[in-house]
């Protein structure tokens, strides 16, 4: 329980301090953007602490506490959403759904994405349904571009606000792909050992 209690002060430092690392729902509603034109104007008129962020996205502490509202508006969407879709399911596929929750209840930095195992067990349980190929697929993109990202900007904002674009865009297959028809994955029976 210990390590768990840590986890989660760890987690709620991330809401409270955040940083360009973050990724999740809030990423995509504070980030700003540079208006066109020239680089050094755009740079110019980014607050003094964003102007030496790669790429043109950007954000600034204050925005966190401004939008506050639509972070918790789209985090009680999310509930409803795991709510309705996850009691349909059976537990295998409820405990891959909560990548939804975590995507809009939590701000985990990057290297918490491990968590994209979890929507690779959703879509990978129904391979054989359109919905589980494409998501599997649209995965492979997320890291192909993730890397792409990270080589352009490196670790700036702008690279975290694109992997959080894509990962919303995950919350959305999965919720649209719990509509359908599910069936629980197939029990596994074990053979006991010596018998053929």
């Amino acid at each position: 329980m210990t390590d768990w209690e840590g986890f989660a002060r760890k987690l709620a430092l991330h809401r409270t301090h955040y940083n360009h690392w973050n990724i999740g729902v809030t990423s995509v509603v504070i980030a700003q953007f540079d208006p066109p034109g020239p680089r050094a104007e755009a740079l110019a008129a980014r607050p003094p602490p964003a102007r030496g962020a790669l790429g043109n996205a950007y954000f600034v502490e204050e925005a966190v506490h401004e939008r506050a509202w639509l972070i918790r508006l789209l985090a009680v969407a999310g509930l409803v959403a795991a709510w309705y879709s996850a009691r349909r399911f059976d537990d295998a596929l409820a405990f891959a759904f909560g990548f939804v929750l975590t995507f809009f209840l939590t701000a985990p930095t990057y290297y918490y994405y491990i968590i994209l195992l979890l929507p690779f067990l959703f879509f990978a349980a129904h391979p054989d349904r359109l919905r589980g190929t494409l998501g599997l697929l649209y995965l492979f993109l997320y890291g192909a571009l993730g890397f792409t990202f990270y080589f352009r900007w490196d670790q700036y904002f702008t690279t975290y606000y694109w992997n959080s674009v894509l990962a919303l865009g995950v919350t959305i297959a999965m919720t649209a792909g719990a509509l359908g028809r599910f069936t629980p994955w197939p029990a596994v029976r074990a053979t006991p050992r010596g018998s053929r």
